[in-house]
């Protein structure tokens, strides 16, 4: 067979199968990297939906927050109504005391100073 082939065609063939099996060996560098970056991809794919569920519970949790955060406000402003409307009729109740209050020292004062006069004239009379 070698009569077929000449000298300088089998030593391209020779070199070229060199050169062949020299890549051979970066074909397998390329072929473990490929596979370490599938590998890699895959993660950051797992990763990527890991953190996307995670995005949704935080959006969900920051709707239940603001409903109650609205729940909670709509109980403050009941309240803040609740204590003007009692601060309100507390000042109606103190006026009505304060004038019951001074109609009550009125009517003392009034039977104090009638009881004073009437011990006034009695005295008057009796020594006279």
């Amino acid at each position: 067979m070698t009569e077929l082939i000449s000298g300088e065609a089998l030593n391209r063939l020779e070199d070229v199968e060199r050169q062949l099996q020299g890549l051979s060996g970066e074909l397998l560098r390329l072929s473990h990297e490929t596979l370490g970056y599938q590998q890699r991809f895959l993660i950051l794919e797992e990763t990527q939906k890991r953190h996307e569920e995670s995005i949704r519970e935080i959006e969900k949790s920051t709707k239940v927050m603001e409903l109650q955060f609205n729940q909670i406000m709509t109980r403050f402003d009941t309240l803040e109504m609740k204590l003007f409307s009692l601060l309100q009729q507390a000042q109606t109740n103190s006026v009505d005391e304060r004038k019951a209050s001074q109609k009550e020292w009125l009517t003392f004062l009034k039977y104090v100073i009638g009881g004073t006069i009437l011990l006034i004239v009695y005295q008057l009379f009796v020594k006279g």
